[in-house]
């Protein structure tokens, strides 16, 4: 199987302690730049560590699943205080497309069997992890 480079990042932010570890152990000459940019930009410019980038993206991700699912619920009485914090976790992600790139592929991993599989099903979901990082995605 042929992962594009923001998956092969993805896939490698789960193995690694460090971000030099990482890119000098999983990445050949070819594809080094390139990782190094994709991880400059998701560590915040090299400000986050790799454990802080993974606590911190776990963190978004169940926010994010509980405050939609209530933001999503059908209700006239709906609380603007969770409405509000549904924005903040979404503005963490504006701008960054190696961010949003990381909570597309890791959002399935919090939904329930029946939710993940509908998501996995997407063509549009399919083809936004296909084209990877792309500017398209800021």
């Amino acid at each position: 199987m042929h992962l594009n480079l923001s998956e092969k990042c993805v896939r490698v932010v789960k193995e690694g302690d460090t971000w030099e570890e990482i890119l000098n152990r999983k990445f050949d000459s070819s594809e080094y730049k390139a990782a190094e940019n994709f991880y400059f930009y998701l560590s915040s410019k090299y400000s986050e560590s790799l454990q802080e980038v993974r606590e911190k993206m776990q963190a978004k991700l169940s926010q994010f699943v509980e405050l939609a699912e209530y933001a999503l619920a059908d209700s006239e009485n709906r609380d603007l205080t969770k409405l509000s914090e549904l924005g903040e976790v979404i503005d963490y992600f504006k701008k960054s497309r190696e961010k949003t790139y990381l909570f597309l592929s890791e959002i399935p991993s919090l939904l329930e069997q029946n939710d993940r599989d509908m998501l996995n099903s997407s063509v549009g979901y399919q083809s936004l992890l296909k084209w990877g990082a792309s500017p398209f995605l800021k």
